[in-house]
């Protein structure tokens, strides 16, 4: 892992050389993701922007060591991103000093659902709330939204500070600011697996009906949801269950499982950690335990520690 990063380190050396002269100003630098995962790239500056774009190399880095692409090729690609970036933050009036503004820190702190899981490096700059064992609620600051994601920042101590209000006030805010933007979506698994594969799928497979997907409108950070005040206690209601199995399927999304549906608990177990084993994407992991939701005490626990 050691001699991997060094040699990422190095090649992003070589991609910041050859954009030298382009830009006033391109610094390397590391960025601790969820589940720990190491992002290294280029933060690029120009004296009349005051957006710094930054694009991450990791991805790039694989390329060029399968011959698929060479350092120049990167080089122009990391400038094609930067330039379309730029664009895009002068068009959404992206302003930076936001960041020092209690009012606007305030108007746009989110939540996201995130693991403990080895996380502990990724956790230990963060702003977060613990909801269950293994389950906290990090804070966030939303930026802008596109067609091509969702661009958020860290809630930072320092913003915490320029708020200066107590941390479980901010998080209620930012959990009534997520829902706003972000609203929930709950659809069973059989209905989703029809609309995409097909009427037939659904009994070639024998998926049963009592499995749900929650999530939030756009896909994305979608578990953060089951944070919403009332959401889980409105499905219990809905489906006349008093408690339900919560199964993390990535940050994305959840599967949602009435307790009465399901009784073993193991093998609940072995959907979560096998569907873990098939993420593409490391820093889209959130947990490998099976959790429930209980309404009479409207609370989330850990059933498997």
């Amino acid at each position: 892992m050691a001699n991997d990063l060094k040699e990422l380190t190095d090649f992003a050396n070589e991609v910041r050389d050859l954009l030298l002269g382009k830009y006033d100003d391109v610094e390397v630098q590391k960025v601790v993701k969820n589940h720990d995962e190491i992002l290294v790239g280029v933060t690029v500056r120009t004296k009349n922007n005051r957006v710094s774009p930054n694009v991450y190399l990791n991805d790039y880095y694989r390329r060029y060591m399968d011959n698929r692409m060479s350092i120049q090729d990167v080089s122009v690609e990391v400038q094609r991103i930067v330039d379309e970036n730029t664009k895009d933050a002068m068009a959404a009036n992206i302003d930076p000093f936001v960041f020092l503004n209690k009012s606007e820190l305030l108007k746009r702190v989110i939540v996201k659902l995130t693991g403990t899981d080895n996380n502990e490096q990724y956790l230990s700059n963060c702003v977060y709330v613990p909801v269950a064992d293994g389950l906290v609620a990090v804070l966030h600051v939303f930026v802008s939204i596109s067609d091509k994601g969702i661009y958020t920042s860290k809630l930072t101590k320092e913003m915490l500070d320029v708020i200066g209000m107590p941390l479980e006030a901010v998080y209620e805010i930012a959990k009534r600011n997520t829902q706003m933007k972000f609203p929930y979506s709950v659809r069973s698994l059989a209905s989703w697996i029809k609309r995409v594969c097909g009427e037939d799928a659904v009994e070639k497979i024998n998926i049963d009906d009592k499995v749900y997907i929650i999530t939030n409108i756009v896909g994305i950070n979608g578990a953060s949801v089951i944070l919403y005040d009332d959401v889980l206690k409105a499905f219990c209601e809905d489906h006349r269950c008093d408690r339900v199995y919560i199964l993390p399927s990535s940050i994305h999304e959840l599967f949602l499982i009435p307790e009465d549906a399901f009784v073993d608990k193991t093998g609940l177990l072995e959907i979560v950690r096998s569907a873990n084993k098939t993420l593409q994407d490391s820093g889209s992991y959130l947990s490998d335990d099976v959790f429930m939701y209980d309404a009479s005490s409207n609370k989330i626990s850990n059933i498997t520690k």
